[in-house]
């Protein structure tokens, strides 16, 4: 059994053990596993029911707090807010709602925090013709679990790094609320997220890792499907619109076409200017992710980047049992650096990959 399977045999065994415990509360899953979930999470909640309370880790320079009344994790770099990572059930995707460079700049829309509309960086294609990207229903439910591994430490070269993982169950949206969703999910997710610091080098790296199964609701096989831009999508904020300048594998768009613009590479670089300050975000895609890597930039009517593997051109399908993983690289950096520079980081961070087992680098 390699390490893929034994993690979501566990993710499956933790589920299980939450369905059982549900009838006998008189509640179903959801509400025993989000007992605030009556109403929608409240921004100006001052006194979150018992076993709610923030739950901090402290490892300076970073801190890192899960918020489970209102579903969200914060990571803090020097008391200033780094990412923020949005879980409800509400939502129809798990997503990071805040990014932002070591110099405090942002990198996605404002977007407040009880919006049910998730608009920043964000993750779905179609399985079995089940829609898990659009924001308008009847849309699939990436449903997550409630308690996140989560972590601080540092890197084999010393690097601080923060880290979290938690269960996600992509399901039809009819079986959103059901009392026992495991059977029913068209794929099961373990989705681990790791925030590197370099401060020397002004860059916070993010890892964003997916490790699937194919679920027991997808019957002999699951098919992902998807338009252009269905992936892995970084959303800019709308001040950039027209004002960024993209560079992907030595080539860029003419400045100032709306696009949409294609190209098959391996990253892509973002060119910010805010306030007469230049700053950079890149996205880069792991050599194993399956497909024909291809970024698709938009810049009307949202200014976005998507990191994609061609589904739109080839579907691709995996049967009963089968597991896979894909692996992408965010990078926020307080100053730009040359394609020489992106490259050999990518060198370095594909090599990290390779032989990375479960868990941060």
């Amino acid at each position: 059994m390699n390490s893929l399977t034994k993690t979501h045999a566990r993710s499956r065994i933790l589920w299980r053990r939450a369905g059982a415990l549900a009838p006998l509360l008189g509640l179903g899953l959801a509400a025993l596993l989000f007992p605030a979930a009556s109403t929608a999470p409240s921004p100006a909640a001052s006194s979150p029911r018992r076993g709610l309370q923030d739950i901090v880790l402290d490892t300076p320079p970073l801190r890192l707090v899960f918020r489970p009344a209102r579903w969200e994790i914060e990571v803090f770099h020097q008391q200033q807010s780094v990412l923020g990572y949005a879980m409800s059930p509400f939502l129809p995707r798990p997503h990071v709602r805040g990014l932002h460079t070591l110099a405090g700049d942002s990198l996605l829309p404002e977007t407040p925090a009880d919006s049910a509309q998730p608009r920043g960086l964000t993750f779905g294609f179609s399985v079995n013709g089940t829609n898990f990207w659009d924001e308008v229903p009847p849309v699939g439910a990436q449903f997550p679990s409630p308690l996140p591994v989560r972590f601080l430490g540092r890197t084999p070269t010393g690097l601080p790094y923060a880290f979290f993982r938690h269960s996600v169950l992509w399901l039809d949206p009819t079986n959103r609320t059901a009392p026992q969703p495991v059977p029913l999910a068209l794929l099961t997710e373990e989705r681990a997220l790791t925030l590197t610091v370099d401060k020397a080098e002004g860059e916070l790296a993010l890892h964003w890792r997916s490790a699937f199964a194919v679920g027991d609701a997808a019957g002999a096989k699951a098919v992902l499907t998807g338009g252009p831009d269905h992936g892995l999508i970084l959303p800019l904020p709308e001040d950039r619109a027209g004002r960024v300048r993209h560079v992907r594998a030595g080539t860029s768009p003419p400045p100032g076409e709306p696009g949409p613009h294609e190209s098959d590479a391996r990253w892509i670089a973002t060119h910010h200017e805010r306030d007469g300050r230049a700053f950079m975000t890149v996205v880069m895609v792991g050599p194993r992710n399956a497909g024909t890597p291809r970024f698709v930039i938009r810049s009307t009517p949202q200014p976005s980047v998507a990191a994609t593997q061609s589904l739109d051109r080839t579907p691709l399908e995996y049967r009963a049992g089968q597991t896979f993983r894909l692996d992408y690289l965010v990078l926020a950096y307080d100053r730009p650096r040359s394609p020489a520079e992106l490259e050999d980081r990518y060198r370095r961070w594909t090599a990290e990959i390779q032989t990375a087992a479960d868990g941060p680098r």
